[in-house]
């Protein structure tokens, strides 16, 4: 196998795929870069037990040479830093056991791995039932769910604070959920195809399917336990988590007796005002709300205490106080689109929904803390 690249290109390339190398994972296999080049195009993919991705690279006597045909295995981080030495154009060459990679006099010789063939090669085929869909509104959505998922997940042992639950019942109409225990994001976005899906996805893999290089469109794809999404020469995938995931259908069926409406950025300020010292431990903030006014207060014992108040803003239902997570307010609220949001609180005061008046199908739950 012998080759010959851009460096531009193949450094490129091996930037992007370098997302979805595990460099911790146990199996040497899946710390490495497959390359397979042929008469066509030279392909390079990644893969962990989580996601695997893959790259095409078109043989074109100019950006791509090909001298002879061929497959190998090659360490991604020594890879990477490797290619970040030439200049202009990279040649690899696979002879035997050994692979040398190397540009004019500058040369760098590494071993063969030799247990290649203990590895189980991906199916990146695509399936025939793609969605076209917007990069922009897609990436969008999965940040909007991604809100409630664990920040400490990998501390944690229960798989439902760990995924986003991704579901279709034939309506044009994809909805994502998550949470923690103590929070709920549901976000949706219409699609042009009818599908029927209840899956499940690693929220922090989910997260790396749409990146910065995509198109204004992408096409989605369910296929064999994997969720994923394509474009011109790029295909990512995540594998999917076996889990039966909560029925959230009466989640947000409540009786909803009081009603704020208020500028998002209005809302942002007056808590960014109220918190003056950042802690692990110290979260509470305290508001009080009547037609009058919101007040929000924030004490950390032995250091300080803050208030801060405001009147713009609009408000049904009776006076009470109410306590929450400083950073579960922050984060419902900052997701949600510019202007005017809503905050409806439950008859018994145990669970805040926010929405936007603009979007409501990005729908944020959160619920208090205990007063003592």
């Amino acid at each position: 196998m012998k080759f010959t690249i851009k460096k531009n290109i193949i450094e490129n390339t091996v930037d992007f795929l370098n997302n979805y190398v595990d460099s911790n994972d146990a199996s040497v296999l899946n710390r490495c870069l497959f390359f397979e080049i042929n008469s066509e195009a030279l392909n390079i993919s990644s893969n962990n037990p989580a996601v695997s991705a893959k790259k095409t690279i078109f043989v074109d006597e100019s950006n791509l040479k090909l001298d002879s045909s061929g497959k190998v295995f090659i360490n991604a981080n020594i890879f990477r830093n490797i290619i970040k030495k030439f200049e202009n154009e990279v040649t690899i060459n696979v002879n035997n056991n050994i692979i040398d990679i190397y540009e004019g006099k500058t040369k760098f010789t590494i071993a063969k791995l030799d247990n290649e063939n203990q590895m189980q090669l991906v199916d990146f085929n695509e399936p025939s039932n793609k969605i076209e869909i917007s990069s922009k509104k897609l990436e969008n959505v999965i940040n909007e769910a991604l809100v409630s998922t664990n920040s400490s997940v990998d501390k944690i042992n229960n798989l439902i604070y760990k995924v986003i639950n991704i579901k279709s019942n034939n309506d044009k109409l994809l909805t994502m959920v998550s949470t923690d225990g103590f929070r709920l994001s549901k976000a949706e976005i219409e699609i042009d195809s009818q599908v029927e899906i209840d899956i499940n996805v690693d929220s922090k893999i989910l997260k790396k399917l749409v990146t910065k290089d995509a198109p204004k469109k992408v096409n989605l794809f369910f296929k064999d336990y994997k969720l994923g999404i394509s474009y011109e020469n790029t295909i990512i995938q995540a594998n999917l988590v076996d889990l039966k995931y909560l029925d959230i259908s009466n989640v947000f069926e409540r009786n909803y007796s009081k009603e704020i409406i208020i500028d998002k950025q209005e809302l942002l300020n007056l808590i960014n005002k109220t918190i003056f010292y950042v802690s692990d431990k110290i979260k509470r903030l305290s508001f009080n709300i009547s037609k009058e006014k919101i007040k929000t207060s924030y004490e950390v014992p032995e250091i300080g205490y803050a208030d801060a108040e405001t009147t713009n803003f609009e408000y049904k239902g009776e006076e009470f106080d109410i306590d929450v997570n400083y950073n579960f307010i922050e984060d419902a609220v900052s997701i949600l689109d510019n202007g005017k949001i809503k905050i409806q609180i439950s008859d018994k005061e145990d669970q805040l929904l926010f929405t936007s008046l603009e979007n409501d199908k990005n729908k944020q739950l959160i619920t208090p803390m205990r007063r003592y």
